[in-house]
């Protein structure tokens, strides 16, 4: 399996940018084929310096001593389960929805909107670190992002899988079920939840 070329991902970096916008025809910019959405996985490599800052910055307000190194261990295992978990999900109901081939695409359009949601959750966490910053507004404007993200998600599913917004909700709460399921494991195993 080769690299995404430069060309394959400023198209599905502009697409990803026409989904933001509800632009429908942004889907069209990912490739269809297993092979696109296997290139998409390398996504989890270019986003996971940013998704070790965000790890960082989560420790911030740990107040109780823990293992670092067993919660980077764990973290990268989650991590790893976060980004397998809902395309395999996605590639067993694709055939009952009757959408096996539009699977690839979304699982690449998934992926690749990687890119611009961790850099809009990048931005949250570095106000909610910044002390000039109101705590009631970080946290106000942390839940009105998750809602855009989970509506962005959502758009995503529909308009790649080409389905209607009931189904695509229902692909979604088993994506955010799944993330759930993940992090109640992953801080089980650090902090003892």
């Amino acid at each position: 399996m080769t690299l995404p070329s430069s060309q394959e991902a400023s198209r599905a970096l502009y697409g990803t940018i026409r989904l933001a916008r509800l632009d429908r025809t942004g889907a069209e910019f990912f490739g269809s084929t297993p092979e696109a959405a296997l290139r998409s996985f390398y996504v989890a490599a270019l986003v996971a310096p940013a998704h070790l800052v965000l790890m960082l910055l989560r420790l911030v307000d740990v107040v109780e001593e823990i293992n670092y190194l067993r919660y980077f261990a764990v973290e990268t295992i989650a991590y790893v389960i976060s980004w397998t978990a809902f395309p395999l999900l996605l590639w067993h109901l694709g055939p009952l929805l009757d959408r096996r081939e539009q699977v690839f695409r979304a699982i690449a359009a998934q992926n690749w909107s990687a890119v611009l949601q961790i850099a809009v959750l990048l931005a949250v966490s570095g106000l909610g670190a910044a002390a000039f910053v109101p705590e009631a507004l970080v946290a106000g404007l942390a839940i009105a992002i998750s809602f855009a993200l989970l509506c962005y998600q959502w758009f995503i599913l529909r308009s790649a899988l080409d389905i209607g917004g009931l189904p695509a909700f229902g692909l979604l709460i088993g994506g955010v079920l799944i993330e759930v399921m993940v992090r109640q494991a992953a801080d089980g195993l650090v902090f003892g939840m």
